[in-house]
C-alpha cells in the first residue's frame, strides 16, 4: 500500500519551507561573514603549553611578514626605486606597517641615552673584562677619531667620547645579515648589484581569502611599477605562496567541480534521458552543502579548504541517494510511482544515511578542530540531502520510462559475469583477496613529513631561495624557547645562550640571530657593565676624562661626564624597554608571562648545522630547541595514527547498527566489501609510495560509499538490476568527482582524490562480488 497523499505533501512543503529559510538565513547572516581558510595547519589544535604558544606565535610573527629586495646597478637608482615601492605600499593602506628606513624603530634613542651607562656590547664588555682592556679602548677610540673611517656616532663625542652606546646599537644591526644601513636605507651590495630592503607586515592571517584578497593587489602594482622602471624586485612572504596554493586550488576544484557536474549530467540524462533528476540532484545536493557551510560558519567562525575538498566527497555519497531512488523506477516500469519508491527504496537509504553519518561522526571524537570541521559537514550535508530525497522525490520525481537505458543493461551484464564465480569460487576468491588485502596493508609505509603537504611552485621557489641568499638573515622555523620564572631569569638565559650561538656563528654552524637581550640586557648584565666602566672609565683619572683632556675638552666638561654617570637611573627594566619604540624591532620575540613562567624566542637565520644546535640546551638550563617542522610532523603522525584508529571504531560502530537490523552475521557480511575495498585500496597507495593522514581521511569517505553499497544491495536483493544501477551510477560519478583531484598539483587534494579513485572501483567490485543475490534470484527487471 503506498504512503498516505496527504502526509507526503505535507513534508513536501514543510521541508520546502526549511530550506527556503536556509537559504534566506545563508544569505542574510552567513554569507557575509563566511570565512574560508586556505592554511591546512588548520587542521591541529590550538596552542595548549608554552612551547607550542612559542611555535604559533613564531609562525605567526613569520606570516605576517614581507620582504622585498629592490634592486639595479645604480646605488642611487636602487634607493629611489625602493622609496617608491614602499611608498606605493604605504599609501595602499593595507599594511599595519612598511619599513624601508634603517632606523625604523629607533628614531627616538632618549631611552637609552638615560640608561647607557649600563649599555655595552659585547666587544665593549670582553675588552673591559681584560687586563690592559682599558688601554686598547682608548687607543681604538683614538684611532677611530684620526684614522681615515668615520665611526657611525649615536652621541656626540663630548657627550659618549668613547661611542659605547654607538656601538651597542651597532651590535643589534649583526642580526640583519648581510644588509647594512647605507644613506638612511638597509642595502647590499652582490654581483655589482646593490639591494635595498623593504619591509611590510599584513594585519591579517594570510591564508585568509579576504586578506588576500586584500593586500596581493597592493602588492601586484607596487612591484609591476618597479619592475616596469627597470628595477629588479625580488619578494618573499607567506601570503604569496598560500595566495598561490589556494588560487591553485579553487582553480582545480572549479575544473574538477565543472567536468564532473557535466559527467554526471550526461549520465544522469543518458539513464533517465529527462532534466527533472538532473535539476532534482542540483536542489538536493546544493541544499546539502549549504546546510554544512551554514553549520560549520556558526559552530567553528570559519571554514577551511580541506573540509570544502572532504565535503566535496557528499556529492558521491548523497547522490547515492537520489540515484537508488530514481533507479527503482527500473524495478516496475509499468506500474512505478514515486510515491511507491519511498516505501522501497526509503528504509535503504535511511539506514545508509544512519551508517555513513556514525562513520563520520568518529571524526568528531578527536581533538583536532578540522577533523570536527570534517565531521559536522559531512554529518549535516548527508542528513539534509537525505531528508531532501526522501520529501522532495516522492512529489517531484518524474514518471518511469519504458524500455531498457543502455547503462541498467551493462550493469546487469558486469553483475552476470560476476556471479558466474558463484558458490565455492567466490568464497575462494573472498578468501583469497582478503589474504591479498591484508598482506598489502601490512607492507604500507607512512610519512608524515609536513612539508610533503606543500607543492611551492618553482617560481616562488627561486624567489625564496635567492632572498634568503642575499639576506643571510630570513628566519627559519626553528628557534630557540628561553623560560625562566622571571622576565630577568630569562635574559640572563638568553644572554648564556647568545654566548653559545656567537660561538656557533664563528664555527658557520649558524648564520645570525635575534633575541631581546641584544636590546635589553638583563638587570644583572647591566650592572656588572655599570662596574666595568666605574673601574675603568667613569672614575676620576680613569680613560674617560683622560680622553677628553687629549681631545681638548674643558675639565669641567669630563667633571659633568663623571657626575651623570654617579647619577645613573636605575637598570632599564622590561616593561619600561616594551613600552618604547626602542623595543619595536624585538616585541615578536618577547613572549611575557603565562601559567608556565615568563619565555622569549631566539630567531635563528641560516642554520647549516641542526645537530650542533640541538645539542646546546643539553648545557644551557631554560633553553629549548624548537623545531616546528618537525614538531607539526610529529603531530601529523599523531594523529594520522589516531585517524586509523577512528576509523577502525567507525567500522565497529557502522557493524554494531548494522547487527540491529540485519544481525551479526549479515552484518560482518555486509562489512567486508568496504574492509576490503579500504585495504586494498591502502595496499595500492603503499606500493607506490607512503600514505599520509589524508590518505587515511579518504578512507573514510570510502567507508561511506562502501556502506551504502552494501547496503542498497541487501535491502534491494528482490529488486537487484535497479539496485546494481544505483551502485554503478554512483561509481560513475564518484570516479568522475575525484578522479581529476587525484592529479591536482596541490598534495593533500592528490591525497583524497587518489585514495577516493582507487577506494571507489575496489568498492564497487567487491559489493557486487560479495554480496550475491539469494538462491534463484533472477533478474527480471532485466529480462
Amino acid at each position: 500500500m503506498s504512503p498516505e497523499p496527504g502526509g507526503i505533501y505535507l513534508r513536501f512543503w514543510l521541508w520546502t519551507a526549511a530550506v527556503a529559510a536556509l537559504v534566506l538565513f545563508y544569505a542574510l547572516r552567513v554569507a557575509p561573514v563566511l570565512r574560508i581558510d586556505t592554511d591546512i595547519m588548520a587542521l591541529l589544535p590550538g596552542a595548549t603549553d608554552q612551547t607550542a604558544a612559542a611555535q604559533q606565535r613564531h609562525s605567526d610573527a613569520l606570516g605576517r611578514k614581507l620582504l622585498f629586495l629592490v634592486g639595479d646597478a645604480d646605488p642611487q637608482r636602487a634607493r629611489e626605486a625602493a622609496r617608491q615601492l614602499g611608498d606605493r605600499l604605504r599609501d595602499a593602506h593595507v599594511f599595519t606597517a612598511v619599513s624601508l628606513e634603517a632606523d625604523a624603530g629607533m628614531a627616538d634613542l632618549a631611552l637609552y641615552r638615560e640608561h647607557r651607562f649600563g649599555l655595552l656590547s659585547d666587544a665593549q664588555r670582553r675588552l673591559l673584562g681584560q687586563a690592559g682592556g682599558a688601554r686598547r679602548l682608548h687607543a681604538q677610540t683614538l684611532a677611530g677619531l684620526y684614522g681615515p673611517g668615520v665611526m657611525p656616532r649615536a652621541l656626540p663625542v663630548a657627550q659618549d667620547p668613547f661611542n659605547l652606546l654607538g656601538d651597542f646599537l651597532s651590535q643589534q644591526v649583526a642580526g640583519l645579515g648581510a644588509v647594512r644601513p647605507d644613506h638612511g636605507m638597509l642595502m647590499l651590495t652582490q654581483a655589482g648589484v646593490s639591494y635595498v630592503l623593504v619591509g611590510a607586515e599584513i594585519g591579517g592571517d594570510p591564508f585568509s581569502v579576504e586578506t588576500q584578497t586584500r593586500i596581493m593587489p597592493a602588492i601586484d602594482v607596487a612591484v609591476a611599477r618597479a619592475r616596469g622602471a627597470g628595477a629588479q624586485v625580488l619578494s618573499s612572504g607567506v601570503i604569496l605562496h598560500a595566495t598561490q596554493a589556494a588560487t591553485r586550488a579553487r582553480a582545480e576544484i572549479n575544473l574538477v567541480g565543472t567536468l564532473s557536474l557535466l559527467g554526471v549530467a550526461l549520465m544522469i540524462l543518458l539513464t533517465f534521458r529527462s532534466l527533472r533528476p538532473l535539476l532534482l540532484n542540483v536542489v538536493v545536493l546544493g541544499s546539502g552543502a549549504l546546510a554544512a557551510l551554514t553549520l560549520c560558519q556558526l559552530v567553528f567562525g570559519r571554514v577551511t579548504l580541506i573540509a570544502l575538498i572532504f565535503g566535496a566527497g557528499l556529492i558521491g555519497v548523497a547522490a547515492d541517494y537520489s540515484t537508488h531512488f530514481l533507479a527503482d523506477q527500473f524495478r516496475n516500469p509499468a506500474g512505478w510511482t514515486p510515491r511507491q519508491a519511498l516505501r522501497h527504496v526509503g528504509p535503504s537509504i535511511v539506514m545508509g544515511m544512519g551508517c555513513a553519518v556514525l562513520g563520520y561522526l568518529s571524526l568528531g571524537l578527536t581533538p583536532l578542530p578540522g577533523l570536527r570541521q570534517m565531521a559536522v559537514f559531512s554529518a549535516a550535508g548527508l542528513v539534509v540531502a537525505c531528508i531532501g530525497v526522501l520529501c522532495w522525490y516522492p512529489v517531484l520525481a518524474p514518471p518511469a520510462r519504458r524500455g531498457q537505458p543502455a547503462p541498467l543493461r551493462w550493469a546487469v551484464s558486469l553483475d552476470r559475469h560476476l556471479g558466474r564465480l558463484g558458490g565455492r569460487q567466490t568464497r575462494r576468491a573472498a578468501w583469497a583477496l582478503a589474504a591479498l588485502a591484508l598482506l598489502a596493508a601490512a607492507r604500507v609505509d607512512f610519512a608524515d613529513d609536513v612539508r610533503l603537504l606543500h607543492a611551492v611552485p618553482a617560481p616562488l621557489h627561486a624567489a625564496d631561495s635567492r632572498v634568503r641568499e642575499l639576506l643571510q638573515s630570513v628566519p627559519d622555523s626553528q628557534f630557540f624557547l628561553v623560560q625562566g620564572p622571571s622576565p630577568e631569569a630569562v635574559l640572563q638565559a638568553e644572554e648564556r645562550l647568545r654566548e653559545a650561538l656567537d660561538a656557533a656563528i664563528a664555527d658557520g654552524a649558524l648564520g645570525s640571530y635575534r633575541a631581546v637581550s641584544r636590546g635589553l640586557p638583563s638587570v644583572q648584565r647591566q650592572q656588572e657593565n655599570h662596574a666595568l666602566l666605574a673601574a675603568q672609565v667613569y672614575r676620576p683619572g680613569g680613560i674617560g676624562p683622560q680622553l677628553m683632556d687629549e681631545l681638548g675638552f674643558p675639565p669641567a666638561l669630563a667633571a659633568q661626564r663623571l657626575a651623570e654617570f654617579a647619577n645613573a637611573p636605575p637598570p632599564l627594566g622590561v616593561e619600561q624597554w616594551l613600552a618604547d619604540a626602542v623595543s619595536m624591532p624585538y616585541r615578536d620575540l618577547w613572549l611575557g608571562a603565562d601559567a608556565h613562567g615568563h619565555a622569549s624566542i631566539v630567531s635563528l637565520s641560516g642554520i647549516r648545522d641542526f645537530a650542533a644546535l640541538r645539542a646546546l640546551p643539553a648545557r644551557l638550563p631554560g633553553v629549548q630547541f624548537v623545531d616546528r617542522v618537525a614538531a607539526v610532523s610529529e603531530l601529523l603522525g599523531h594523529y594520522r595514527r589516531l585517524a586509523l584508529l577512528l576509523l577502525a571504531a567507525a567500522y565497529v560502530l557502522i557493524g554494531g547498527a548494522m547487527a540491529l537490523r540485519y544481525g551479526i552475521t549479515d552484518a560482518a557480511r555486509l562489512l567486508t566489501a568496504p574492509l576490503g575495498a579500504a585495504l586494498l585500496t591502502a595496499g595500492v597507495l603503499g606500493a607506490c609510495g607512503a600514505l599520509n593522514l589524508f590518505h587515511v581521511l579518504g578512507l573514510f569517505l570510502v567507508l561511506g560509499l562502501g556502506v551504502d553499497y552494501a547496503v542498497f544491495l541487501r535491502e534491494g536483493a528482490a529488486s537487484r538490476a535497479a539496485t546494481v544501477l544505483a551502485i554503478t551510477l554512483s561509481t560513475v560519478g564518484a570516479a568522475l568527482s575525484y578522479g581529476l583531484l587525484a592529479f591536482s598539483a596541490t598534495p593533500f587534494i592528490r591525497a583524497i582524490g587518489l585514495t577516493l579513485l582507487i577506494g571507489v572501483g575496489f568498492t564497487y567490485l567487491l559489493a557486487l562480488l560479495l554480496q550475491r543475490p539469494p538462491a534463484g534470484t533472477i533478474h527480471t527487471e532485466a529480462s
